[in-house]
């Protein structure tokens, strides 16, 4: 019987800010398959204060890789895990600018 490799907790942040925003990122090293050709799961959120998730960057089986932005989702072109945080920042930071 083959043994299945678990996944690999490769980065876990969970962040409160003073104004109760939270930012998470889960980032694990699966094994590739097809439904995770680059053998990356992710999970990325940005929680308003009143429980919305504002931000989302994720890439589960069917959709693959995609992100919703304040209520909108559209396809993510995902070109690595440093790149990836980067976009989700910059979502981040321009949606906060707009909701102050």
């Amino acid at each position: 019987m083959p043994v299945t490799q678990r996944a690999i907790l490769l980065q876990h942040d969970e962040v409160f800010d003073e104004e109760g925003w939270r930012m998470i990122i889960k980032i694990w090293k699966v094994t590739k398959s097809e439904t995770s050709p680059e053998g990356i799961d992710y999970s990325l959120s940005l929680i308003s204060p009143e429980g919305e998730r504002v931000v989302g960057y994720d890439n589960h089986w069917p959709k693959g890789h995609h992100r919703h932005v304040v209520g909108r989702e559209g396809p993510y072109s995902y070109r690595g895990i440093h790149r990836l945080i980067a976009d989700f920042r910059s979502d981040v930071s321009r949606v906060r600018r707009k909701r102050q």
